[in-house]
């Protein structure tokens, strides 16, 4: 197994939602799309919309079977595995042949959304892409031109008490014609 600079698999952690999780951090820190004045991990470093491979698939599965193992020696379970990174899941262009690769170990993939809202499509074509790699139905995915259209689409599917992230430090500067 290769060695990496950072933890890919953690936990399990336990969370309200999920049971017990075990973490799958797939992206180097810092690679993503934007540089949310929101996120825990600070400003990106590496900003980037280009998918790429950052750890093998096989890699990343040993890992998971070795803590599947490690963990349920010790008598504890895990509920899930869940791929929460230190950057954009999607980039990650074997995102799809991971999960398939994970899927033996007879655990559930959480999706952390109900549904995906894009803004323009030319910008997040890959985000989309890694979306159905993963096997996120693509009736749950809308692609809109901009973000007054996100968030009109976004007030007509919630209710009050909902939580919607948006995921856009970015003005609408992007807005386009679909």
């Amino acid at each position: 197994m290769a060695q990496h600079t950072h933890r890919i698999v953690f936990g399990p952690v336990p969370s309200r939602r999920l049971g017990r999780s075990l973490g799958i951090n797939h992206i180097p820190p810092k690679n993503c799309t934007y540089s949310c004045v929101y996120c825990q991990l600070g400003r990106s470093s590496n900003m980037n919309i280009d998918r790429a491979v950052f750890y093998s698939s096989n890699d990343i599965a040993q890992e998971v079977e070795q803590k599947i193992e490690e963990v349920t020696t010790k008598g504890e379970q895990i509920d899930y595995l869940t791929f929460v990174s230190d950057g954009e899941p999607t980039l990650d262009v074997n995102l799809g042949k991971t999960i398939e690769l994970l899927k033996p170990f007879g655990k559930q993939i959480a999706a952390v959304c109900d549904v995906v809202i894009l803004v323009t499509k030319s910008r997040t074509k890959h985000i989309k892409a890694g979306l159905l790699e993963a096997g996120y139905p693509e009736e749950q995915i809308m692609t809109v031109s901009g973000m007054r259209e996100a968030l009109k689409q976004s007030r007509a599917m919630t209710e009050t008490g909902d939580v919607v992230l948006i995921e856009n430090d970015l003005p609408d500067t992007f807005e386009e014609e679909l």
